[in-house]
């Protein structure tokens, strides 16, 4: 059974293969409500991929350093789907797979201030597996803020 833990600290987590975008931040007037990920990967059976968030207002004092990481939802395949479900021979073929957030729309408090759109965002994607020897390999990755 795989488990992480630790990933939505600020720093840290037992996930081996981690990627972390640099921040980025929107054009003017164009502040975001919701974040989708996209991204293709042959993931073999026992192998996961997990995609987490962090967002920051440009009124938040806060920088998006501070901010801890919040998981995506997996959209679409569901989690027993692998590769081999879809494609033949011995290399997985490429799965495409879609993160979401919790009603499509992301809110988030410091002290008694809460925040319904944001400026910079950054993400982090985590692979695992429980055979070393047969994790998932990322071809694309993208992601849109949503306005």
């Amino acid at each position: 059974d795989l488990k992480l833990f630790g990933e939505e600290g600020a720093s840290g987590g037992n996930g081996l293969a981690r990627y972390i975008t640099k921040s980025v931040t929107l054009a003017p007037n164009m502040d975001a409500t919701d974040l989708k990920v996209y991204l293709t990967s042959s993931k073999p059976a026992g192998s996961s991929v997990r995609v987490y968030y962090r967002v920051c207002s440009q009124y938040d004092q806060q920088s998006i350093d501070e901010k801890k990481w919040t998981v995506m939802e997996l959209i679409s395949p569901d989690e027993e789907t692998t590769s081999n479900d879809i494609g033949e021979g011995i290399e997985p073929s490429p799965l495409e797979v879609e993160f979401g957030t919790v009603d499509d729309h992301i809110t988030y408090s410091v002290g008694d201030q809460t925040f319904s759109e944001f400026k910079t965002y950054q993400l982090r994607r985590v692979s695992f597996a429980s055979n070393k020897a047969r994790v998932p390999v990322l071809t694309d990755f993208r992601a849109i803020a949503v306005t």
